[in-house]
């Protein structure tokens, strides 16, 4: 087996999730909810943007 690249390929995946952290703080600031504008978002709040 050959040896494993170090680093990262691509960026898509961080891409979409730094866009999806961006709406889950905007939705959350304007519904009301204390989410940090800097790090990682708790999974409860990341369960509340997504229920229905």
């Amino acid at each position: 087996m050959p040896p494993r690249p170090h680093g990262r390929r691509g960026t898509a995946p961080q891409r979409a999730g730094r866009d999806l952290n961006k709406a889950i703080r905007q939705w959350s600031f304007k519904n009301g909810h204390d989410v940090s504008k800097r790090g990682r978002i708790p999974a409860s709040g990341v369960g509340v943007y997504r229920s229905p």
